[in-house]
């Protein structure tokens, strides 16, 4: 996990996760899960997100990663802005049916 502190409050974080590929089909690798990007509404636009992506890009690197991946959900405009400004593009899409 790293988060960002402002004031002695934790105001964003994020966890992140090195995983391998485990299906026999796919060609072997490492790459980091970036779960639950998180900063305080009180404290976006202000570079703290960016941050937070960077150092855990830098430790993803560290532990051998080539590559990251997240989720985010397709109505969260915001976010998939933000993802796409830091270089990231869409790898896949889930789909669902409401029963």
């Amino acid at each position: 996990m790293i988060g960002a502190e402002v004031d002695g409050k934790i105001v964003g974080f994020v966890i992140v996760q090195i995983r391998q590929s485990v299906y026999k089909i796919q060609t072997p690798r490492t790459f980091a899960y970036f779960e639950n990007i998180v900063v305080d509404e009180n404290y976006r636009r202000k570079g703290i997100g960016t941050a937070i992506f960077q150092e855990a890009v830098k430790l993803a690197k560290e532990q051998g990663a080539t590559s990251i991946e997240l989720k985010v959900w397709s109505f969260n405009t915001a976010a998939i802005n933000f993802y796409q400004s830091l270089g990231m593009s869409v790898q896949s899409l889930t789909m669902e049916k409401t029963l």
